[in-house]
């Protein structure tokens, strides 16, 4: 009966002392916080942009479509969402960063893309679905721009792109987009600046800019490459890095990257409900343009604005917990243990002489 008393007591002090752990866990984790998600992400070779192509400009500016871009539906009644954190160790590297982001965004629920291009290096690393398709929104707003930069736009048409950048004025990109080429103007991106993962909206929505296709790897490249474009960076780059905390249409912008960045250069896209869908951009710049960066969320209607802001900010978190980029190399992957040497094998008692030694010949 001692004995029996004892063990009960014992068992009731461990399960007393797994009780205390567990609820000391769970009130200093942080509201909102993700537990971490295996996401895989990768790092290209080195790629450095090609100087600009030369690309002849059309006859004539393409008509502008019949059919234009719908405005957004009203913002959802304001709710505050709390901002998602990665509940693990700080990325110490840009490789872990990209992959913290799109852990916060997986976590989520939501489709996510993510980039950044080192310029120094030329490395590109993503995670998620990186290279997969998302309809633009206003992001699409920077090829238009690039395009009537290229062409020589005049001061009337450079006033309403600046509009069109900094507040994200829609009418602007509406009355612009078939200037810029319309449902050509990705070929001519393409064309230009050598970059793949681009296309125009469907054809049934030729007018609708927002649904034109990008992807985050390209993103990071065409942003890249326009700094070797003296026709375009100096006037792009310096809208993007003024753009307005309000935009056009009163959406509070600034949410992404530059809501974590210490610095930044940034073209937003928010849009929501074609086919019942929410997609939200946070694309530009990074650490005094050392980077370039996008990150991307695709989901439900539920998602726009204050859920898909609350997430874009986590994901931005994640990727600058310090407010840039870091920059320590990747841990070395691990290492096989070393086998232990075989035994030497016995050697073959010699055979006596005359016994029949067979030869077997493999013909090629």
């Amino acid at each position: 009966m001692r004995t029996y008393r004892v063990r009960t007591a014992a068992l009731c002090l461990v399960v007393t002392a797994l009780t205390a752990v567990y609820i000391s866990a769970c009130a200093t984790r942080q509201e909102g916080a993700v537990r971490p998600k295996d996401v895989h992400a990768v790092a290209l070779p080195p790629h450095k942009p090609p100087p600009p192509e030369n690309v002849e400009p059309s006859p004539t500016p393409s008509p502008s479509p019949t059919a234009t871009q719908p405005k957004n539906p009203p913002a959802p009644k304001s709710t505050v969402v709390a901002v998602p954190t990665y509940n693990g160790p700080p990325a110490t590297n840009p490789t872990d960063a990209v992959a913290h982001a799109a852990s916060v965004g997986v976590a989520r629920g939501v489709r996510v893309g993510v980039a950044i291009k080192d310029r120094q290096t030329g490395v590109v690393y993503g995670a998620g679905d990186f290279n997969g398709t998302f309809a633009s929104a206003s992001v699409v707003k920077a090829f238009i721009a690039t395009r009537l930069l290229v062409d020589g736009a005049d001061s009337n048409t450079r006033a309403k792109m600046y509009e069109m950048i900094v507040a994200s004025n829609d009418d602007d990109a509406t009355a612009l987009y078939g200037p810029a080429g319309g449902s050509g103007l990705t070929a001519w991106i393409s064309a230009r600046y050598h970059i793949t993962g681009l296309g125009p909206p469907p054809a049934n929505l030729a007018g609708y800019w927002g649904e034109t296709k990008i992807t985050a790897h390209a993103m990071v490249e065409f942003y890249d490459a326009i700094t070797q474009d003296p026709l375009v960076a100096p006037w792009l780059m310096d809208a993007m890095a003024n753009a307005r905390a309000t935009a056009a249409d009163g959406t509070k912008q600034l949410f992404g990257l530059p809501s974590a960045a210490t610095s930044w250069r940034v073209k937003q896209g928010w849009m929501c409900c074609l086919d019942s869908k929410t997609r939200m951009l946070s694309t530009g710049f990074l650490d005094h343009d050392r980077f370039t960066a996008a990150l991307m969320i695709e989901g439900g209607t539920s998602v726009y604005l204050s859920s898909g802001i609350a997430t874009l900010n986590g994901m931005a978190k994640a990727l600058m917990p310090n407010g840039s980029i870091p920059l320590g190399a990747p841990p070395p992957p691990p290492t096989t243990p070393p086998q232990a040497s075989p035994s030497p094998s016995t050697s073959p008692a010699p055979q006596a002489i005359g016994d029949p030694v067979a030869a077997f010949r493999e013909d090629s």
